[in-house]
């Protein structure tokens, strides 16, 4: 891989912060929502989640729609233990590496999340970290739910560009999720997919630029 980059742009959940999405089937399941994992997945999710993620629903109206979806009495915290079950840490040697990278790049982190995830693993890396000292890696953190786009959608690729005035020769997009990559790729700039289940990592690819 060529290391003529100036930007780099990072997915967050897979890339940097380790996450299981079939922790949270499981946890909806032990509730009593059925095929939970037809509803939402790494591939796939229902609109009722790209709403969570563009910030279109509150809360609330998540936790009243799951229950709707689900045909299950199960309260706010039932549901929101459920969801966040998908988080699991962020290690240190992700934390070192993001320090190492920004001295050499801008760096960029661009998540599909909502506020329920978000003020989890903002906890868990205030607890570790500090949420400031994480994301002082980055030139800017942008959070679907917080700028109201979300991947794979090419213009939410073209505001990250066009905002922060990226030349599209110089940057390259990180991601674990295919259809992002391709939603990026449409944006004219270069793309690597980090492929998790063949024991690819971010510590892995950087190796090769540093």
């Amino acid at each position: 891989m060529s290391n003529n980059y100036d930007h780099i742009i990072l997915d967050f959940g897979g890339v940097i912060y380790n996450i299981n999405y079939h922790l949270s089937v499981v946890e909806f399941e032990k509730l009593g929502f059925e095929k939970f994992d037809e509803w939402y997945s790494q591939a796939k999710q229902h609109d009722l989640f790209d709403s969570l993620e563009t910030g279109q629903v509150s809360e609330l109206e998540f936790y009243n729609e799951v229950r709707k979806i689900s045909g299950i009495e199960i309260n706010n915290t039932e549901i929101e233990l459920a969801w966040n079950s998908l988080l699991i840490d962020l290690p240190v040697s992700r934390i070192e590496l993001l320090k190492q990278l920004s001295k050499r790049y801008e760096l960029y982190l661009l998540s599909n999340t909502n506020s329920i995830h978000a003020r989890a693993f903002k906890n868990s890396i205030d607890e570790e970290i500090g949420w400031d000292a994480f994301a002082k890696n980055f030139k800017q953190v942008y959070l679907s739910h917080e700028i109201n786009k979300r991947k794979p959608d090419t213009n939410t690729f073209e505001f990250v560009i066009e905002t922060n005035k990226l030349n599209r020769d110089k940057t390259l997009f990180v991601d674990d999720s295919i259809q992002h990559i391709e939603g990026a790729k449409k944006a004219g700039i270069d793309t690597y997919f980090l492929d998790l289940k063949n024991g690819d990592s971010i510590e892995n690819l950087f190796s090769k630029l540093m």
